[in-house]
C-alpha cells in the first residue's frame, strides 16, 4: 500500500496525497500523536474536503491514538459518501468506525442504511434489529427503519411493535 496516495475507492484513480495528510503522517511516524491529530483536526474543518481525504484522515487518527476522534471522522466521511450516493466509500468508513467502535451502534446503524440504498433488505433489517437490542429499543431512527421494513413486507404485528415504543417515546416528551 502506497501511503503517499489517497484512492477515491477500490477502483479508481490515485490522488495526490493532502499536504496536511503528509505531514500528519510524518508526524505519527515521528510519535508526535499530539501534533498529528492537531493537524487533522485543522485539515478537518476544510470545506468541501474530498472524501477520500477525511477516510485518509480517519485513519491517521485512529493511529495516532484519537480513537474517539476517528470513529466520529468516520461516521462523517461514511455520511457523507452516501448522501453523494459512493456506497463502496460508505461502507468502508462506516464498516471501520464499526471496528473501531463493537459495543456503539451508530455505524452498525449506519451499515444498515447502506444495505438499505444497495437493496439488501434483509441484512438491513438485521442490522437495525442488532441497533434496537444494543439500544434496548431507544434508537428512535432504527426502530422507524424496522417498522417501516416490517410494514414493506407485510408484517404488520412486527411494524406496530416497532413503531410502539416510538409513539410511546412521542408521548413522554
Amino acid at each position: 500500500m502506497n501511503l503517499g496516495k489517497n484512492r477515491r475507492d477500490a477502483g479508481g484513480p490515485a490522488e495526490p496525497s493532502n499536504p496536511a495528510i503528509a505531514k500528519a503522517r510524518d508526524q505519527v511516524a515521528r510519535h508526535d500523536a499530539d501534533g498529528a491529530a492537531a493537524t487533522l483536526r485543522a485539515l478537518l474543518k476544510t470545506p468541501d474536503l474530498a472524501i477520500a481525504t477525511r477516510i485518509e484522515a480517519a485513519k491517521l487518527m485512529g493511529t495516532a491514538g484519537a480513537t474517539a476522534d476517528a470513529i466520529a471522522i468516520y461516521l462523517d466521511a461514511g455520511r457523507k459518501a452516501l448522501d453523494a450516493g459512493d456506497l463502496p466509500a460508505a461502507r468502508s468508513s462506516f464498516a471501520a468506525a464499526h471496528t473501531l467502535d463493537q459495543k456503539g451502534y451508530d455505524a452498525l446503524y449506519e451499515l444498515g442504511r447502506v444495505d438499505l440504498a444497495e437493496g439488501r433488505k434483509d441484512q438491513a433489517l438485521e442490522k437495525f434489529v442488532e441497533v434496537l437490542r444494543k439500544s434496548n429499543l431507544r434508537h428512535l431512527p432504527a426502530l422507524y427503519e424496522a417498522a417501516v421494513l416490517y410494514e414493506a413486507d407485510g408484517q404488520t404485528d412486527q411494524a406496530v411493535a416497532a413503531r410502539r415504543p416510538v409513539s410511546q417515546e412521542g408521548l413522554a416528551g
